[in-house]
């Protein structure tokens, strides 16, 4: 298997020996040299956060580091399983 371009493997969506059919993705890729982190922010804060707001995050993986970004996008609706809205930061 070829990539069309550089990355790493985030997710294997297909198992060895398992049968697929044409054009189904094997593997999720990350391939942006900004990685995307994915939070629910609740309803009582939303109104708090817009779009090209600086923004930081901590990983229990990567104690002590501290990456900084900013928002890049707000969901208008709440997610199903709670009443949080989805927001994107790079």
């Amino acid at each position: 298997l070829r990539a069309a371009t550089r990355g790493s493997i985030a997710q294997k969506l297909a198992e060895v020996n398992e049968n697929v059919r044409p054009n189904q993705p094997v593997f999720a890729m990350v391939a942006g040299t900004k990685p995307e982190v994915k939070v629910q922010i609740p309803e009582n804060l939303i109104g708090q956060i817009w779009r090209g707001m600086p923004a930081t995050a901590k990983f229990q993986a990567l104690p002590g580091q501290v990456l900084k970004g900013e928002v890049i996008y707000i969901g208008v609706a709440t997610t199903a399983a709670a009443t949080t809205y989805p927001v994107t930061l790079v």
